[in-house]
């Protein structure tokens, strides 16, 4: 297998781990505002400020994907 092809199929590995955590992470949220309704929407709210706050703060895109 050539190191192109690894590299590949790690992208490919890591995309799927990703969208399986931003899974479980929502699967939370949802499960939290559930139990609270009087908070639904914060944790969201929270999340686009924060992300907002980091962006104006020019930092890197994989710190604002990791907020």
């Amino acid at each position: 297998m050539e190191l192109n092809d690894k590299i590949s199929e790690l992208e490919e590995a890591n995309a799927k781990l990703r969208r399986a955590f931003e899974g479980a992470i929502q699967t939370l949220t949802i499960s939290s505002e559930i139990r609270d309704p009087y908070t639904a929407g914060h944790q969201r709210r929270v999340t686009d400020l924060a992300v907002a706050i980091a962006k104006a703060m020019n930092q890197p895109e994989n710190v604002v994907a990791a907020i």
